[in-house]
């Protein structure tokens, strides 16, 4: 199976994931569900969510494929570092080191001693 449809695959799982996680959320009550989404939806909620989802799915990926036994070291390293150049994992990437920059322009007195 190709990375691009893994990944294609991950996204969609994210989204498929919102309804059956509002109902639970809402007890199975369709009605409040439907009007619960589009609340979170107005607030960019659900957007955050599937972000989340999706980079979860990711991350499945990655595990599954560094345990796989039916491709060498090569290609799995090969498809890791395919999947590592999607644009989620960028963004995440990018969010991380700003994370770490922020945290250490912050502390950066304590780093220093």
């Amino acid at each position: 199976m190709k990375i691009e449809t893994l990944l294609n695959k991950a996204r969609e799982d994210a989204k498929n994931k919102v309804w059956p996680y509002y109902l639970d959320i809402c007890d199975g009550d369709e009605k409040e569900a439907k009007e619960w989404i589009e609340h979170e939806r107005k607030a960019g909620v659900i957007d955050r969510d599937i972000k989340h989802w999706t980079l979860d799915n990711i991350y499945q990926i990655i595990r599954t494929i560094k345990k796989t036994s039916l491709m060498n070291d090569v290609e799995k390293e090969a498809a890791i570092a395919e999947i590592h150049n999607c644009p989620e994992w960028q963004e995440l990437e990018k969010r991380v080191a700003m994370i770490f920059a922020n945290h250490l322009v912050k502390y950066q007195d304590a780093y220093m001693k």
